[in-house]
């Protein structure tokens, strides 16, 4: 089971996951400010589509709230999407030290049993 793990983990292209993220938390960061501000159709008034059951202004006035409900989930789509890649960031940036750390650890075992190997063999 570990060893397929360890598989998986070679096959993906670090590199270019590191290199994607900081490129990830920008935009979603740019995301979250664009939808942030308020939109100009909830500023000037929108037309909707001519429905002969109700007069104008209710027509308007449901418009408006679906919009609103419209624009209210995707402010709330935008900010998990940006706490994802908040959360991305830190994982890639965890995983990158621990690679570094593994690397590091390998280097230290092979020193250590060539300085074992040396002492054996003197």
């Amino acid at each position: 089971m570990a060893f397929n793990w360890l598989i998986a983990f070679k096959v993906i292209p670090w590199g270019d996951v590191i290199a994607a993220a900081p490129t990830v938390a920008k935009t979603a960061r740019e995301l979250w400010r664009t939808l942030k501000k308020p939109g100009p159709g909830e500023a000037a008034g929108t037309q909707a589509p001519a429905n002969e059951a109700l007069p104008l202004d209710e027509q308007v006035r449901a418009v408006r709230a679906e919009l609103a409900d419209a624009r209210t989930q995707l402010v709330s789509t935008s900010e998990l999407l940006r706490t994802l890649a908040e959360q991305d960031e830190k994982l890639i940036a965890a995983v990158e030290a621990l690679r570094v750390r593994t690397r590091v650890l390998l280097y230290a075992c092979i020193v250590l049993a060539a300085a074992c190997l040396w002492l054996l063999l003197r």
